[in-house]
């Protein structure tokens, strides 16, 4: 089964699919595929340590990263292909002042 997880580099995604490596049903055949843009909308260097973070957990190489916009519609259905299970995970945050 491949898990597609999108916005892995964020905070909810990370964390997600950390926790499904650690998960003791996850099974050998199991891949866990990560997509994120990497932008520029909070520190990108924090977003590639998580992403080496879930690198080194996978000993059995069941975790790959693809650097992917999914405005890329081209690249984002071949990632569908075999697909049984997607998490959308992408949020932004833009906070302003209100005025009352």
């Amino acid at each position: 089964m491949k898990i597609l997880v999108t916005g892995a580099a964020g905070f909810i995604g990370f964390h997600l699919i950390k926790a499904l490596l650690e998960a003791p049903s996850l099974e050998n055949e199991e891949t866990i595929v990560g997509i994120d843009n990497i932008n520029d909308y909070y520190d990108p260097n924090l977003k590639n340590s998580r992403l080496q973070i879930l690198n080194e957990m996978s000993s059995i190489g069941n975790f790959r990263f693809i650097k992917l916009d999914l405005a890329d519609q081209t690249l984002y259905q071949i990632c569908l292909l075999k697909t049984i299970l997607i998490l959308s995970l992408i949020l932004e945050l833009k906070l302003g002042f209100v005025t009352l």
